[in-house]
């Protein structure tokens, strides 16, 4: 629910409202009244009981953070991670999300806050900025405000189509990797566009604050690979190399976390590919679609605790939080030597696959009509196979590249690092707006 002020009088069944009242109504009426000119978000003058702010004022802007904020997805985590920083480096932050309030991420802390900062107020001294995290067709002009479009792709190819709707909708966009500042360089945007990374809990994915998710996994080396199933996430490649690189003669475990698609699909997928293979001493492998239980932040920080490695030999990544949040937890992290994740995975503190070759990838096409002849970056099965048998063998050189990973996430790839960046790119928008 949100606070929004009547442009017109407006009927809502029961009940009948005046031009001028304020309203509490959901938060997608909210939206559809706010773009057909309706209502509008409170002005400072307009409400009396404004929530106290701390420390406002560090930046004489109004910034709207604007997308998917109360899921458990990647758009979600990160947006309301964007929100948070920002706040917390003394913005005057108003939200306005595209989903409904979980109420799982409004037992945490910072889904409270986060949800709060819905009835925050625009000062009217100050200009206003909003931040737009949303497919790169999602972004639309409403008009005003100046607009940043925070999106990213995962091909090596951006569409132009995302450029003509980029070019009309924002007046500057950010992307989260080096790879998106190119990709979307080459294809044709030509406004004001910079590399602005996100980062991970480093406190929450803390390998000395949790426990193990389940004791049984204590007693196999563990392959825990989490991940929307898709082929774009390399799941059919990795079950496959498994596969073939290990047999049940080897007290080896491949699990596999995946989440919004249908687990009759991947466990179908999980079948086929068991018959191609076709051994006789398959390696044990474990589904799990489970949803977690609300308000259970610590369970996917304990199910890395529970793994070994982590693997996604992903064929292309907007940024890659799983891999950071792996990281994070100390892990020996397997991904492909392709995309954004490069921009924080090296030989140091990762273990790379090749690319075997870029390519379409006919499986993808479902997910999204954009990637349809759009080229992935398909990492080898070989080299993967390589790997996973190199950390499985190597625990002394597994072990160093886990310990750098959680260095390096804990000394650059933080949130405050990202916020960072953020906010000094917002000072200099104070100025020059």
């Amino acid at each position: 629910m949100i606070k929004v002020i009547l442009n017109k009088d407006k009927n809502l069944h029961p009940n009948k409202y005046k031009r001028g009242e304020t309203v509490e109504i959901p938060d997608r009426i909210a939206l559809r009244w706010i773009d057909k000119g309706v209502a509008h978000y409170p002005f400072l003058w307009e409400l009396k009981d404004t929530p106290k702010r701390i420390n406002r004022g560090k930046l004489k802007l109004n910034v709207v953070c604007e997308g998917l904020m109360f899921g458990y997805h990647g758009f979600g985590e990160a947006m309301r991670n964007i929100t948070y920083s920002l706040y917390n480096k003394g913005c005057n932050i108003i939200v306005m999300p595209h989903d409904a309030s979980n109420t799982g991420i409004l037992r945490t802390q910072k889904g409270r806050i986060i949800s709060s900062l819905k009835n925050f107020v625009y000062d009217n001294n100050y200009k206003t900025v909003n931040i737009i995290m949303t497919s790169p067709l999602g972004v639309i002009n409403r008009g005003g405000n100046y607009r940043i479009g925070y999106v990213m792709f995962e091909t090596q190819d951006t569409p132009k189509i995302f450029i003509r709707s980029l070019m009309a909708n924002v007046d500057e966009l950010w992307v989260p990797s080096t790879f998106n500042l190119a990709s979307f360089t080459e294809a044709g945007y030509t406004k004001p566009i910079f590399a602005m990374p996100l980062g991970v809990d480093t406190d929450r994915f803390n390998p000395e604050k949790v426990l193990p998710f389940n004791a049984e996994l204590g007693n196999k080396f563990v392959f825990l690979s989490i991940m929307g199933w898709s082929a774009r996430k390399g799941v059919d490649i990795l079950i496959e190399a498994y596969l073939r690189e290990f047999s049940d003669k080897e007290n080896v475990l491949l699990y596999l976390k995946g989440a919004y698609y249908r687990e009759s699909v991947a466990r179908d997928e999980l079948k086929q590919i068991t018959s191609k293979v076709g051994k006789a001493d398959a390696p044990k492998i474990r589904i799990d679609f489970n949803i977690y239980p609300e308000g259970t932040e610590d369970m996917f920080p304990r199910l890395y605790k529970s793994a070994d490695c982590f693997v996604l030999p992903s064929l292309g990544e907007g940024w890659g939080l799983n891999y950071t949040e792996a990281m994070s937890m100390e892990l020996p992290t397997i991904g492909t030597r392709a995309t954004s994740q490069v921009d924080f995975m090296n030989d140091k503190n990762s273990f790379l696959i090749d690319v075997e070759q870029y390519r379409p990838e006919p499986k993808c096409n479902w997910i999204c009509p954009q990637y349809i002849g759009g080229n992935f970056s398909i990492p080898s099965m070989t080299h993967l196979q390589q790997l996973m048998r190199q950390v499985y063998s190597d625990k002394e050189l597994a072990d160093k590249k886990g310990k750098q990973a959680r260095k390096d996430m804990v000394n650059k790839f933080q949130w405050k690092h990202a916020a960072n960046k953020w906010f000094k790119r917002l000072k200099e928008l104070e100025v020059m707006l």
